[in-house]
């Protein structure tokens, strides 16, 4: 099991990795820089295991915008190596439900090289993320419990 490195956290989010998995948490909005740290840490990923993307939208969050939105788009289509992106708008109701249909549309009309899936729970993204990647659901909620208590 390996430990969780973050590579870069503030109010507005918390980004990390664990083994070949990048784990994202947004929190907020998305701010350019840390569009970019996400995207050259992903660059960084051991090449010697599957890798994959956890991306966590919490409720409230608002989309990236320009440039981070293009950033976070090619990062979660077009990683080297990768074996499946799975994709969390967390909250219930109407902008919850419009942000997973909005992800579920740019995977269609991207297409991605590898499977991208929308979820509204963690525990069920880290499941199907795990059987792709080999880690372990556990380790993949774990690690998010952490990044959710991380600031700057």
């Amino acid at each position: 099991m390996s430990t969780l490195h973050i590579d870069g956290a503030s109010d507005s989010h918390c980004l990390g990795r664990t083994g070949a998995v990048q784990l994202q948490l947004w929190r907020r909005d998305v701010p350019l820089e840390a569009a970019r740290v996400a995207r050259d840490a992903a660059r960084r990923l051991p090449t010697d295991e599957p890798r994959g993307l956890l991306i966590v939208v919490e409720h409230g969050a608002r989309p990236p915008e320009g440039e981070a939105r293009q950033i976070l788009t090619e990062l979660g289509t077009k990683l080297s190596g990768a074996v499946g992106c799975a994709f969390v708008s967390e909250g219930e109701g109407f902008m919850a439900a419009t942000m997973r249909g909005v992800m579920t549309s740019m995977a269609l009309l991207v297409r991605p090289s590898f499977p991208v899936k929308v979820f509204s729970d963690v525990r069920d993204a880290a499941s199907w993320l795990a059987e792709r990647t080999g880690r372990s659901p556990s380790e993949l909620v774990s690690a998010l419990g952490e990044m959710r208590d991380r600031r700057a």
